[in-house]
């Protein structure tokens, strides 16, 4: 296994009822809103890309936030921001999901879904202006040992996915941000995959900062 380390700054079978509304992306940016309509047809049966055993070829990436704040303060900001908040831009942005136990889609015109297990979502990346469309899959939220779980759906440039876990510390909370992952080009996994995977973790984590703080305030 491919190793890169940095320094931080971040199924089942789907029912085929799913019909997705190509009419409820009206609010999406042009260029995104093209993607994401390419994209819908194929999404609904898309499903993880890997499962628990991850291959052993499969390049590894992790990346460390530390917080001030106590564990369970973070771990209940994690687990609770609903995924339209938390990727609202300006490089990583939630365009829709679909929750796997109750078959209902959520549209970027409403309410964003609860972040929990076997929702499935897709968002849209802009760099400098460019459009492409991710699938990710919540597989595992792991309250005992605070760690969460995100996989690659199949169809995504690459296949894999995303652990955090977390541990308090002395100094309050750190997050373990690792990638697995694998495309078909060593190009990519070597050189482009862990560039725009620092900028679009780093800005995960840079907003969850926010709401963290946002939180003491005003409750989520």
């Amino acid at each position: 296994m491919k190793i890169i380390l940095l320094g931080s700054l971040l199924f089942s079978s789907i029912c085929a009822a799913f019909e997705v509304d190509p009419t409820r992306f009206e609010t999406l940016p042009e260029k995104a809103k093209d993607v994401v309509l390419e994209a819908i047809a194929y999404f609904p049966d898309r499903l993880p890309s890997v499962g628990d055993q991850v291959p052993d070829d499969f390049s590894m990436m992790m990346t460390i936030e530390r917080y001030s704040q106590p564990l369970e303060e973070v771990w209940r900001a994690y687990t609770s921001v609903p995924p339209a908040l938390v990727w609202s831009g300006p490089r990583v942005n939630y365009a829709m999901a679909i929750d796997r136990d109750t078959q209902k889609v959520f549209y970027p015109d409403e309410a964003s879904p609860r972040f929990k297990e076997r929702l499935m979502f897709m968002n849209y990346l802009n760099f400098v202006g460019k459009y492409m469309v991710i699938g990710l899959e919540v597989t595992k939220i792991d309250h005992t040992k605070k760690e969460i779980e995100i996989a690659y759906l199949e169809g995504n440039a690459s296949r894999g996915k995303q652990i955090l876990k977390f541990k308090q510390t002395k100094k309050g909370t750190q997050i373990n941000h690792i990638s697995l992952y694998q495309s078909d080009s060593w190009f990519r996994d070597l050189v482009v995959y862990p560039f725009f995977h620092r900028l679009t973790t780093g800005e995960h984590h840079k907003k969850m900062r926010r709401l963290i703080l946002e939180q003491k305030k005003s409750p989520l």
